[in-house]
């Protein structure tokens, strides 16, 4: 779903976007890498928050989220951008309104939010990391990979991040020896 577990999405919200954007040089791209994206409503929604972000502060910073999954058939779907409407139940009317487009077949996402968005194909265990990232979220897939699989992971991620990048984990997955 959109906005799955709210607390982190305000989070992400109130403080990790401006954190991060206030670092950034004034033409500075942001970049963002969603691990195991599925059908993409967490890339779909970080990009919400960050054309509001660049909006409220009136900045036409380019933005760009790599959405990767080892499932070409979900992302596929995901780079359609089109939901039914029990998927988008995350989502205020107002955000409904702006960045979807009702049709017959669905909600399609705005061409705004579709341009910041990049899909491809990735697994993270065997290919190289995206790189010079500014967050990465990785929600809830390290718990279903072998620990020294984690770790080779999480160091990769760490590789991947800018000096002070934010790496956001899923509530049942830590750093652990890493940290």
């Amino acid at each position: 779903g959109f906005f799955r577990d709210k607390d982190v999405f305000d989070q992400i919200e109130r403080e990790v976007i401006p954190q991060l954007m206030d670092r950034l040089k004034p033409e500075e791209e942001f970049r963002a890498w969603c691990v195991a994206v599925a059908t993409g409503e967490e890339a779909y929604s970080l990009a919400i928050l960050l054309s509001e972000y660049l909006e409220q502060h009136q900045q036409t910073r380019p933005a760009r989220i790599f959405a990767s999954d080892i499932h070409r058939d979900s992302l596929n779907k995901a780079a359609r951008g089109i939901y039914q409407l029990e998927s988008l139940a995350g989502i205020s009317e107002e955000r409904l309104d702006r960045y979807f487009e009702h049709r017959s077949d669905g909600y399609h996402i705005s061409p705004e939010l579709r341009k910041m968005v990049v899909f491809v194909p990735h697994n993270v265990i065997k290919d190289a990391p995206f790189t010079r990232l500014d967050l990465i979220t990785c929600r809830n897939m390290l718990i279903y990979v072998a620990p020294p699989s984690q770790k080779k992971d999480l160091s990769l991620f760490h590789f991947a991040l800018k000096r002070n990048g934010i790496l956001c984990l899923g509530p049942s997955e830590t750093t652990g020896e890493l940290s």
